[in-house]
């Protein structure tokens, strides 16, 4: 009987224990949640993370103002980071994140929405070092551990998952210029969403129900190239490869947009369309069921139109396309212009993509054209 009771008074402590600890941890979630609702204790939080981050990374990190609230959004306002020449690497003017569900006790979260809009990220590597201006942020944070031993992963650990349903990009410039590579990219993006089912990374799957871009600008050049050229001509199959991805999207549109192209290497001034010197405007485009799957790629056209700066104009181009890694099928062709019209059938066949650079030679060509009218005007173009 006595034993009985000792193990009673060491189960009602035990159990006292638990309850303890049980509200202590309530209590200061609940207190670190309502603290984080005062703006004051926000944006004090904020200041000691960017103090902390900017010594960790050697360079100025800046922020204006945050809003938290644990259970529905993160909003990030005015954050500004350089890099270690004083340029800026990332201005944000806003950056907002919604939250669908985070459990702590399961590594796995949802998100409803990332946002990032009046912002400017400018990215650039320079020559002769190939380094770019970020890494920096990656080797601050590195363990600092250099074994390359790979080991086995744990089976036993659970990998943390991640879902997303959309992102959304709004009147925000993106620059990059890698002068090893011989190449800049400018992107403003006025107004963009990209509506997301599934992103499963350890199956290589990834299913969007759309991408949109709105009033999006997008210039390519290609830079002077002063590194000597060390290629040499490859006969070999080269085709499309995104590894074991299987990409998949219900729908992609483009309204009034811009494309660009600029060949600084080249000084050619070809009449009509010059691929090396392209400005594109006007650029609209409707595609569903898009399907990545191997190397091949399958999708509807339901329209593209633009306008370049040559004159030549484009009213609606509209097809089901296969692209693969031996072939380019347009069926159900529909290829309007002011002064031509055509249909039905084009299709290209090759041993490989390489093959388009001895078009005349090893390019073979079938066309099932019907009701088509060419005009000398579009001809002139090309």
């Amino acid at each position: 009987m006595q034993k009985i009771f000792t193990y009673w008074r060491i189960f009602s402590l035990i159990k006292r224990t638990l309850l303890i600890v049980f509200f202590s941890i309530l209590v200061l979630f609940i207190s670190v949640f309502l603290l984080l609702k005062i703006p004051a204790v926000q944006n004090w939080a904020a200041h000691k993370a960017t103090t902390i981050l900017s010594e960790k990374l050697h360079t100025k990190v800046e922020l204006d103002e945050v809003s938290i609230n644990i259970l529905d959004h993160l909003i990030l306002k005015g954050l500004y980071i350089e890099d270690l020449q004083g340029d800026t690497l990332l201005y944000a003017g806003k950056l907002e994140i919604n939250i669908g569900s985070i459990n702590p006790f399961v590594p796995k979260a949802k998100l409803k929405n990332i946002g990032i809009s009046d912002s400017y990220i400018n990215l650039y590597s320079t020559l002769p070092d190939s380094v770019y201006n970020f890494s920096f942020i990656a080797e601050a944070f590195s363990s600092g551990n250099t074994d390359t031993t790979v080991s086995a992963p744990k089976s036993s650990k659970k990998s943390f998952q991640l879902s997303l349903n959309k992102i959304t990009i709004e009147r925000t410039k993106f620059k990059m210029v890698d002068e090893v590579g011989a190449s800049a990219i400018d992107l403003y993006i006025d107004d963009s969403k990209i509506l997301i089912n599934t992103i499963d990374l350890a199956n290589s799957v990834l299913a969007l129900e759309k991408i949109e871009f709105n009033n999006t600008k997008f210039l390519l050049t290609a830079l002077y190239d002063t590194i000597p050229s060390t290629h040499v001509e490859s006969f070999d199959t080269v085709h499309i490869n995104l590894g074991s991805w299987d990409i998949e999207t219900s729908q992609i549109s483009l309204n009034n947009c811009v494309f660009g192209y600029k060949n600084n290497n080249s000084t050619s001034t070809p009449e009509g369309m010059n691929f090396n010197d392209l400005y594109i405007t006007d650029l609209n485009l409707d595609i569903s069921d898009l399907i990545y799957s191997g190397d091949s790629i399958l999708t509807s056209i339901n329209h593209i139109s633009l306008k370049d700066k040559s004159g030549f104009q484009l009213d609606t181009l509209a097809a089901n396309v296969v692209f693969s890694a031996y072939e380019i099928t347009l069926s159900n062709l529909l290829i309007a212009t002011p002064n031509s019209s055509i249909k039905d059938h084009f299709a290209f066949t090759f041993s490989t993509l390489n093959d388009f650079d001895r078009f005349e030679s090893d390019i073979r060509l079938n066309l099932d054209l019907k009701n088509t009218t060419i005009s000398n005007i579009d001809v002139a173009y090309f």
